[in-house]
């Protein structure tokens, strides 16, 4: 077997000496080429590379942001793992794998060793694949009854962490399901962080929410250019965004 490890040196908690302890957990199971990134967008690249040499597994070590430009460049499907390499490391703590990365790379080899997967979903918003949040940003004015003042779209749970915390928004999303979304209908600038607060905490409800469980398709129209995210990362203003369900996209090592 032959592994693809693309690591992001600019990452966090990556450093020579832990990269080593990883590479010696998991050269245990398989042979090795370990790739470094250099540039944002890179890991895309990298990860086409590695499909098309034949790598018969992808990990990455780094945080969620390239663990995002990993997903995007799979163009068969490859097992892929994920180590934690970021500060908070969302995608591999919602798999179940520990903060502490040759921990978790300890995990993998072993799921590596036997085979052990898990397929789960992915998101996409105007094409660009998500593991587990995006969303559109909040307008700076009060927005009328029945329009939506923002817009979390959740493929997991929890949608991110503070901390330990899981701040879950949309309690009944999972990684076997589709899209699930919740979106705040009026907002106004003072009320923006209570509303972030409770949106972040999963407590929603009643008809100051929209609320969507299991969606194929989301499909969002702004009055103004607002910010859209994926997996954390800012990808600019839009003004249209289609969320879509990828159901069993990817084999994850678990």
């Amino acid at each position: 077997m032959r592994a693809a490890l693309v690591v992001n040196p600019f990452a966090t908690r990556v450093s020579e000496e832990r990269l080593a302890e990883v590479r010696e957990e998991l050269e245990r199971v398989t042979e090795l080429d370990v790739v470094l990134t250099e540039r944002p967008g890179h890991a895309t690249e990298l990860v086409t590379a590695a499909c098309r040499g034949g790598a018969d597994v992808v990990v990455v070590f780094s945080g969620d942001g390239v663990f995002n430009e990993a997903l995007n460049g799979l163009e068969r499907d490859v097992p892929i793992g994920f180590l934690p390499g970021g500060g908070t490391s969302v995608l591999p703590r919602a798999l179940g794998l520990p903060r502490d990365p040759v921990a978790a790379a300890r995990q993998l080899a072993d799921a590596l060793r036997v085979g052990r997967t898990r397929r789960i979903s992915l998101g996409r918003v105007n094409g660009r694949r998500f593991s587990f949040a995006a969303g559109v940003g909040f307008p700076l004015e009060v927005v009328g009854l029945g329009r939506a003042a923002a817009a979390f779209v959740a493929n997991g749970r929890p949608y991110t962490y503070a901390g330990r915390l899981q701040l879950p928004i949309a309690r009944d999303a999972s990684f076997e399901r589709g899209l699930d979304v919740v979106a705040p209908v009026a907002v106004t600038p003072v009320a923006v962080p209570a509303t972030v607060a409770r949106v972040l905490s999963g407590r929603v409800g009643g008809a100051m929410y929209l609320q969507g469980h299991d969606l194929d398709r989301v499909k969002i129209t702004c009055d103004v250019p607002l910010p859209l995210h994926v997996d954390g990362e800012d990808l600019g203003e839009v003004e249209h965004a289609v969320f879509e369900a990828e159901r069993a996209a990817v084999s994850v090592l678990a």
